[in-house]
């Protein structure tokens, strides 16, 4: 019966402890931060599964992130799927 309590008394308290670490988009106030936020937004909104057509958009989207971040062209490199 402890066991069974200490176990409840853990996935009530674990909301609680994830949701006081949650951070806000509001939070990312350096350029990195923000540049990083866009990326994963953006890419979060293009639809790659199957039957969408959007594989190669996210690559070369990514790609011109790589070298708008300093990357070498010899270091990025679009494979077909």
């Amino acid at each position: 019966m402890k066991k069974i309590a200490l176990i409840l008394v853990t996935l009530l308290h674990a909301p609680v402890s994830i949701s006081s670490q949650l951070v806000s988009s509001d939070d990312y106030t350096l350029d990195y931060q923000r540049d990083a936020l866009k990326i994963y937004k953006d890419t979060i909104e293009m639809r790659t599964a199957a039957g969408y057509g959007e594989v190669k958009v996210m690559a070369y989207y990514l790609a011109d992130r790589f070298r708008d971040g300093g990357f070498a062209e010899e270091d990025i490199n679009i494979l077909p799927f």
